[in-house]
């Protein structure tokens, strides 16, 4: 007796493979393409609906799977919002092009990895993108209404750090991943509760991001090496040190007369 081959055969299943690699390197070479040219036709709001729209595969579930979905999808959501908003904060084709293959490099570089220190770098990226966005983008269409940016720049701040902390605390066996990414959340909208009311840049960042980013970047190595056992007391003190110097200088060295708003 003879068999026919099976449909699913190694070659087939290999050629599959080959085309939805090769679909999803040109889908993500030209998303960022298409979001340039949205923006340079004046359709930021259609970009914008754009990275809502890929993500129908978030709702194309049963209900009580949505929030978990939206949460793992927050990040890429965070990242893809910033990128719209720097493209469309800059007029020039080349800052806008430079801008498209950053976002490039995100979608297939650096978004697809799954390990630890992959996972430690996309929210590094989506905390630092979506605070600075919120704060040289958002923010200011809301100036004349005070209250209303207030309110605006702690539920974003809020919602930025807290989706990033638990991206981040996901990629570990860590049993209290709510308790600390609502903590670092909480942590987040109490500095920049009382460092908005004075407006510091360094250069296009405001002091706050700053600080933030920092502040996170030095806790979340200070956790990865403590999970992996590598932190001796030595180095843990010199990270905190470092961390602490850096706070410092940013506080003690800024102008802070006349900036109070």
């Amino acid at each position: 007796m003879k068999f026919l081959p099976s449909s699913n055969s190694p070659k087939k299943l290999k050629g599959r493979k080959n085309v939805s690699s090769l679909a999803y390197l040109v889908l993500n070479v030209l998303y960022p393409v298409i979001t340039i040219i949205l923006v340079r036709a004046d359709f930021v709001g259609l970009a914008i609906a754009l990275i809502f729209a890929t993500k129908w595969r978030m709702f194309a579930v049963k209900a009580r799977y949505w929030l978990v979905n939206v949460r793992s999808n927050a990040v890429d959501i965070i990242v893809g919002l910033s990128f719209v908003l720097f493209i469309a904060g800059t007029t020039t084709l080349s800052s806008q092009l430079m801008l498209g293959f950053a976002y490039a490099v995100w979608l297939l570089i650096i978004k697809p990895r799954s390990d630890p220190i992959g996972v430690f770098i996309q929210a590094a990226i989506a905390q630092f993108m979506g605070l600075v966005a919120l704060n040289l983008q958002v923010q200011p269409s809301f100036s004349k209404q005070q209250g209303s940016a207030v309110l605006l720049s702690l539920i974003g701040t809020w919602i930025i750090s807290y989706t990033t902390a638990r991206h981040f605390f996901g990629a570990f066996d860590e049993p209290k991943t709510s308790f600390l990414s609502h903590f670092w959340g909480l942590f987040a909208i109490q500095l920049v509760w009382v460092l908005d009311h004075w407006r510091l840049f360094y250069w296009f960042m405001p002091q706050s991001v700053l600080i933030l980013s920092v502040a996170g970047y030095a806790l979340a190595v200070l956790y990865y090496l403590h999970g992996k056992d590598s932190l001796s007391h030595s180095l843990r003190r010199q990270l905190v040190s470092v961390l602490v110097v850096i706070i410092l200088m940013l506080i003690f060295l800024s102008d802070w007369q006349d900036k109070t708003l």
